[in-house]
């Protein structure tokens, strides 16, 4: 886990040192990136700033959550969104320039699973009440020699989960059907994750796809 968060921190550093995203100065800060104890901070700043230049709005970096203990799932090494979601929620609110529409977005390295089991996992999931989304990296790492490697194609994947969590989260974007847009549904794996695009077909109401349950979305 060490070796994933010093690559990810020294290659995300790398490929956006020139990233600058305009200045964005609401009331309020409309999207919080927060990485989880495990996820490096340079990263998640980084990440802020490339978001808030595509998507036009304020996304802002937080430091660090302390360990938030959330809960694993039996058996497995899987950390509960369910759980972590709940948990972060009274600590994140209190992040400066929240407010009741402030969306806040997760960011870890470990396996992420809904406690429902239905999946063998998850890359991210969601909760629309509460605007707290989740996204795991676990499962977007490359492997070479049985090394994990961060590379461009793992820093789109965890690119587009981001986006699309803001997007359903903040503006709203329904679900697609449509493979080339970011919102496709259901993403049932890697093949998947690298085919959809990277931005969002709007007002095209007839790919859209309602989630199941309104405030438990999963990937």
């Amino acid at each position: 886990m060490k070796n994933i968060v010093a690559l990810l921190t020294v290659f995300i550093l790398f490929m956006t040192q020139s990233a600058s995203a305009e200045l964005y100065d609401p009331d309020e800060v409309q999207v919080y990136i927060v990485p989880m104890i495990d996820f490096p901070e340079p990263a998640a700043a980084q990440l802020s700033k490339i978001l808030s230049d595509d998507m036009k709005i304020w996304v802002k970096s937080s430091v660090r959550l302390g360990d938030l203990e959330a809960a694993t799932l039996p058996g497995t090494r899987q950390l509960s969104g369910d759980s972590v979601i709940e948990k972060s929620y009274p600590i994140v609110t209190r992040l400066p320039g929240s407010s009741k529409n402030t969306v806040y977005v997760l960011l870890t390295t470990r396996d992420i699973n809904s406690e429902t089991g239905a999946f063998r996992f998850q890359f991210s999931m969601h909760h629309s009440e509460m605007r707290v989304s989740v996204v795991s990296m676990a499962r977007m790492i490359e492997f070479a020699d049985g090394k994990p490697v961060v590379n461009h194609l793992v820093l789109n994947r965890l690119y587009k989960m981001c986006k699309r969590a803001i997007g359903e989260q903040y503006f709203g974007w329904k679900r697609s059907t449509d493979i080339n847009d970011i919102m496709y549904s259901p993403i049932m794996g890697m093949p998947d994750l690298d085919r959809i695009g990277i931005h969002h077909k709007e007002n095209d109401d007839e790919n859209e796809v309602e989630p199941v349950d309104k405030n438990r979305i999963s990937i």
